[in-house]
């Protein structure tokens, strides 16, 4: 009975380990060839009054040369996913705008019980480098501004390369014992 349920959920959902789960993936397929599709950026008129993206992160955005942190997607790859968590956010937090630019998955539970985790530049910030804040959706009565934060996009980068490492390392080990 338990391997009849198991092909039945591996059937019709990402297994663990698979990179991208559900069959998404970073970038567009069309007849299973990889497609280049330019990165989004929000346009001013959406964003905060006086809001700029770090450097690094337009820098990034722009050269689509997106960094592999396995755990974390970055939304400019994903136009509409982009638009609709920021709507999301702004709802959620109306007179503190957060801008979100990457977020994790897991369906399977690995990392954070399968509870989508966001990274938010803090759009009240107006110098061009906002500190990241990170709202953990399956913590949803602790705010942005009680959680984690990074002073900005570079110490973000540099606090997910590591986790990406650990949770690479973690995965490994899993698999292994499978």
């Amino acid at each position: 009975m338990g391997d009849a349920i198991t092909i039945r959920i591996n059937s019709q959902s990402g297994r663990f380990g698979e990179k991208y789960p559900y069959g998404a993936d970073q970038m567009p397929r069309i007849n299973n060839r990889k497609t280049e599709m330019k990165s989004f950026l929000f346009r001013s008129a959406i964003l905060p009054e006086g809001f700029k993206f770090p450097p690094g992160y337009k820098d990034l955005a722009q050269s689509g040369n997106w960094p592999d942190l396995a755990l974390w997607f970055f939304l400019a790859s994903d136009m509409p996913l982009s638009l609709s968590l920021y709507a999301g956010m702004l709802l959620k937090f109306p007179k503190k705008p957060l801008v979100p630019f990457a977020r994790t998955y897991d369906p399977a539970g690995f990392y954070n019980d399968g509870y989508v985790v966001l990274a938010c530049f803090d759009g009240a910030d107006t110098l061009g480098q906002p500190r990241v804040r990170i709202y953990d959706f399956g913590r949803p009565k602790n705010s942005p501004w009680d959680n984690l934060s990074c002073a900005n996009f570079e110490e973000w980068i540099s606090a997910a390369k590591k986790e990406s490492a650990s949770y690479k390392a973690q995965q490994a080990e899993f698999e292994e014992h499978m």
